[in-house]
């Protein structure tokens, strides 16, 4: 039996004071992004909201963001009013790379960041990540696939019980990955943004390898070498010249 989302066995298991000031559980929600956004004005910064099913959940682009009951994790939280440089434009990978680093660290699995926020293991996706800023304030989305079996997952993704053969219990790894995320934060804001390069260079499934990408009106191929602080490519074209692609410009990468 699928166990159900419990704000209170999350709660107990906490040991974060940056996030999770409230945590709110929904049966069936539109979508866990907007209700934040919708509700503004009454939700404390640092609240964290999860449902067991959304019928609009999106991911970047607006694309739909398949969310069977039961099964994975769809959670948003509004982000705390922490003073980081650049922290609307360096969310999205942010949340991207300390979700893989969790992963990784729980599950000793090959995970790997595709670019931009997208996080794959074997060749499947596993989870995505969104962030979105609107009047001044941030929040970040994470969907992953936990106890989906095959028919509840769309081509191309995969999920933990089909890696691990075991059913995972989905408040043990909310709160867990909460506390990590907790933790990177700290470090995000002490160490800046060298602690997501150094992520990035770590969890990447893109260095040195050879990209084309569609920027505006114009087509870009070379190597990528590095990330830029305003986390952008950054890529070493055929005459040796290093040139930026910015993720909000960024059509399609191969």
């Amino acid at each position: 039996m699928i166990e159900k989302l419990n704000p209170g066995e999350i709660k107990q298991n906490l040991h974060t004071e940056l996030i999770a000031s409230d945590i709110l559980v929904f049966d069936t929600i539109s979508s866990t992004q907007d209700y934040i956004f919708d509700n503004l004005h009454s939700l404390k910064k640092g609240t964290v909201v999860l449902a067991d099913t959304q019928e609009k959940g999106r991911g970047r682009l607006g694309r739909l963001w398949h969310s069977p009951p039961g099964t994975g994790i769809y959670m948003s939280i509004l982000f705390p009013d922490i003073s980081i440089p650049e922290v609307h434009s360096q969310i999205s990978l942010f949340t991207s790379l300390t979700l893989t680093e969790f992963l990784d660290d729980r599950y000793k699995l090959p995970f790997k960041v595709r670019w931009p926020n997208d996080i794959m293991v074997n060749g499947f996706k596993i989870a995505g990540v969104l962030g979105e800023q609107r009047y001044n304030t941030v929040v970040v989305g994470v969907g992953l696939n936990v106890n989906n079996n095959t028919h509840q997952l769309v081509e191309g993704a995969s999920s933990l019980y089909l890696l691990t053969g075991q059913f995972q219990n989905r408040n043990t790894i909310v709160a867990d990955f909460l506390n990590h995320y907790g933790r990177s934060i700290s470090e995000w804001k002490e160490v800046g943004f060298e602690y997501i390069r150094r992520m990035w260079l770590n969890y990447t499934s893109l260095k040195g390898k050879p990209v084309r990408a569609q920027v505006d009106s114009r087509f870009i191929e070379g190597v990528v070498e590095d990330l830029d602080s305003d986390c952008s490519l950054v890529i070493r074209n055929s005459h040796g010249y290093l040139l930026k692609i910015p993720t909000s410009n960024l059509v399609m990468i191969r």
